[in-house]
């Protein structure tokens, strides 16, 4: 029972980091979307399909 319970709080703490990245993903999408344009601008490229960006 002790390393499932150790797999557990493992999980928990991972699921939080989770959290945490995805709110932040969120409160930034124009930024990072942003940098991808001025990085490499897309000439003539059509827009991926959804689903294939995160």
């Amino acid at each position: 029972m002790g390393m499932l319970g150790q797999w557990i709080k493992k999980m928990n703490m991972a699921s939080r980091l989770d959290t945490v990245q995805s709110k932040h993903n969120l409160m930034i999408p124009e930024q990072r979307s942003l940098n991808l344009f001025t990085r490499n601008p897309p000439r003539n490229v059509p827009p991926p399909p959804a689903g294939t960006t995160r």
